[in-house]
């Protein structure tokens, strides 16, 4: 959910810098569609009225399910134009 901070992904711990600056995306294209995954997220519990999130204590483990896109490039195409 929003404010949520994905940690690790199937046991690799996700780390943003100038040569991967989207771990978490990266990670994820590396899985495939309707697998399910490991996720350590830190839980944001609330907002803390600044922009920001006040967070929980400890990571929780959670598993979820991929999904999939499919997408033509000839439609995007169309929409570029």
């Amino acid at each position: 959910k929003e404010g949520d901070i994905v940690l690790e992904l199937a046991g690799t711990r996700l780390v943003s810098n100038n040569t991967n600056p989207s771990p978490l995306r990266r990670a994820v294209l590396k899985e495939s569609p309707n697998s399910d995954i490991e996720l350590v997220v830190l839980k944001a519990i609330r907002s803390n009225g600044n922009g920001g999130f006040e967070y929980s204590n400890q990571p929780e483990t959670i598993t979820v399910t991929l999904g999939s896109i499919s997408f033509s490039i000839d439609d995007l195409q169309d929409e570029i134009n």
